[in-house]
């Protein structure tokens, strides 16, 4: 059962109950501020509207002074809908009211969230992180992770600052690397704290016009992804793009870790890095750039290419997609990522069988699929 659902249950005086997959996750000894009298009590999910008459002059400059606002919340949703693996989280604000996300599906069971409770390790980058230079004192924070296959990293934390008092827990499954799912915890955080996100959208759009078609390797690494004699990959993002570069760099492991894609097929594994050798590096890049990148291929601004060891994803087409893929951009995406890498691997073009089957992955489904139905996964006969 989706966090959601429980947002719209009700919440006891004292506590606050987070309930992810049929489990519940307390976070204890978290005050709810009194009403004052004649008010109806904290709401849960919603803003109620304040009626001056009824409303003491402090409790009206608390509720007026809510943290998280709106549209840090707005923004915390939307980072977290754009984030790989399976993401929740839940704040309860410093009105002392419970608000909740939860993206695509449930993403915990009752033995992970007695773990987490439980043995789970104090984790100081995260919430905390994001938290501190705010003057925000954190009176505790939990995480645990996974040590094998996809990564969770789960943390909770609540929050002290001049009298406030805010409680959030992340949740996250199936994260690519651990360090993708501590920057999707950072996000969320830093959203719902109105912290320097922005600011470093503004940096990166500002390094943007002034180093147009420089590539950025985004720093990281992964365990192995997949089976198979291991490659090592640089992701890479052109410095003129205001990009999520850590969110790029999230998708294109999940997509090649997937037991459906390559990494699945026992041919072949990857393993992500920073620095060193690689035998391959995947490129997001501007329009303008991926035509000189993709030279001598005509790429015309509109397309990707695979080009000399580097699969060049025309960032473009990552934001819009293509009409073959009409209100699927996720699918779009993954099915980019691996056609080209396809390539990489010594692949060609392969047409569509016939009409009504899945389209092979290396068709050029960007262009058109008819008479076969969209795909974006190798098929049995391409994975070998």
């Amino acid at each position: 059962m989706s966090i959601l659902r429980h947002c719209s249950k009700r919440v006891r005086r004292g506590r606050l109950g987070v309930v992810l997959g049929g489990a519940a996750l307390l976070l204890l000894a978290v005050p709810w501020p009194a009403s004052p009298p004649g008010s109806p009590g904290p709401e849960v999910g919603r803003t109620a509207p304040v009626d001056p008459s009824r409303q003491g002059a402090l409790w009206q400059r608390r509720v007026e002074a809510t943290q998280p606002t709106s549209p840090q919340l707005r923004r915390a949703r939307r980072f977290a809908r754009g984030r790989a693996g399976l993401v929740s989280f839940a704040v309860v604000d410093s009105a002392g009211r419970l608000r909740c996300e939860a993206v695509r599906r449930r993403c915990l069971t009752a033995g992970l969230v007695k773990a987490m409770r439980v043995v789970g390790q104090l984790d100081r980058v995260g919430i905390s992180e994001v938290a501190r230079p705010r003057a925000w004192r954190t009176l505790f924070e939990r995480g645990r992770r996974a040590t094998a296959g996809r990564q969770r990293v789960h943390q909770i934390a609540r929050l002290e600052r001049r009298g406030a008092e805010i409680t959030i827990a992340v949740l996250s499954d199936g994260n690519p690397s651990r360090a993708y799912g501590r920057e999707t915890v950072r996000g969320i955080a830093a959203r719902l704290l109105g912290v320097s996100t922005a600011a470093g959208e503004r940096r990166g759009v500002s390094r943007a016009r002034s180093a147009p078609g420089r590539l950025v390797v985004v720093p990281g690494h992964s365990e192995v992804l997949g089976s198979g004699p291991v490659r090592r990959l640089i992701v890479e993002v052109d410095a003129g793009l205001p990009a999520d570069r850590a969110a790029f760099a999230g998708k294109v492991e999940q997509v090649l870790s997937d037991r459906r894609g390559w990494g699945g097929s026992g041919r072949v594994g990857f393993r992500r890095v920073s620095r060193g050798p690689a035998s391959l590096r995947v490129t997001l890049a501007s329009p303008r750039t991926t035509d000189r990148l993709c030279l001598p291929l005509p790429t015309n601004g509109i397309f990707s290419c695979y080009m000399a060891g580097r699969a060049v994803i025309n960032a473009w087409r990552w934001r819009h997609g293509a009409a073959t893929y009409a209100g699927r951009l996720r699918d779009y995406r993954t099915h980019v990522v691996n056609h080209e890498v396809g390539h990489a691997l010594g692949l060609g073009h392969a047409y569509c069988p016939g009409a009504g089957h899945l389209a092979p992955v290396m068709m050029q489904q960007t262009k058109g699929v008819a008479p076969c139905r969209a795909n974006p996964w190798p098929l049995p006969t391409e994975r070998g």
